[in-house]
């Protein structure tokens, strides 16, 4: 085999690989189906943060902010019992071009426990997790379409 051809088939290998890490990440981010849907956010009422043994660690109540072109926004504060943790947390609701509601979720966090991993509790419903940095600050985004319940057609 001259080495055009193994710089041939390795390339060809290496594109087989990440097709196969491609599809395990697709299947595992977004279980029951290819797109990844969450609920509709823009009721939601309280943010918080939860450590590794479920303790709240930060709590922050959203408030409706100023509509930016036909979005709604929601944002809280987070604070806690330590004075040095503190964050923001902001739910934004749109249209896209195509009609579905789309919605993202921006969460960040400083002077919590480093390079810890904690929980995002929204009303009471876990939505997502992220581990600190060394300094003890992380960022959660989660983007997608909401799952919005069918209409029924009247009879």
């Amino acid at each position: 085999m001259n080495a055009e051809s193994k710089v041939v088939w390795s390339f060809m290998a290496l594109l087989a690989g990440c097709g196969l890490i491609a599809q395990g990440i697709r299947s595992t981010s977004a279980p029951g189906g290819s797109e990844q849907r969450f609920r509709n956010l823009s009721d939601a009422v309280v943010i918080e943060i939860h450590d590794g043994v479920s303790q709240r660690v930060l709590r922050g109540e959203f408030r409706a902010q100023a509509s930016v072109s036909g979005s709604v926004i929601r944002a809280a504060t987070l604070a806690g019992e330590n004075d040095n943790a503190v964050g923001t947390a902001e739910i934004e609701l749109s249209r896209h071009p195509s009609g579905a509601l789309v919605q993202e979720l921006e969460v960040d966090v400083d002077g919590l426990t480093s390079n810890a991993s904690f929980d995002v509790l929204i009303d009471g419903q876990r939505v997502g997790a992220f581990d600190t940095d060394p300094r003890g600050a992380a960022e959660l985004e989660r983007f997608g379409r909401v799952a919005e319940a069918r209409v029924k057609a009247a009879d």
